[in-house]
């Protein structure tokens, strides 16, 4: 099976399997007088669908920063920088 086949298998079992949990997280809501919509679990649909898009270029853009011994950042800051 090709990579492609199988991050196609991965994201369609993914979401398949998303769709299940809202389903029972609505159906099992503890709060029976305010319970989630389908539409409370958007945010976290838009998120899986940025976790399943097929980028196989992963190594590339990472090489973007070159190493420590090649002349790079000892350390790379990841944290955004405070308001002024």
């Amino acid at each position: 099976m090709s990579i492609h086949n199988e991050h196609a298998e991965f994201s369609n079992e993914l979401k398949r399997r998303f769709e299940e949990f809202t389903v029972w997280a609505i159906a099992n809501w503890p709060h029976k007088n305010t319970p989630p919509t389908s539409r409370d679990f958007d945010i976290a649909r838009k998120e899986i669908a940025a976790l399943t898009i097929q980028d196989f270029d992963i190594g590339k853009r990472n090489a973007a920063i070159p190493e420590p011994e090649d002349a790079g950042p000892q350390y790379v800051s990841v944290s955004p920088a405070p308001w002024p």
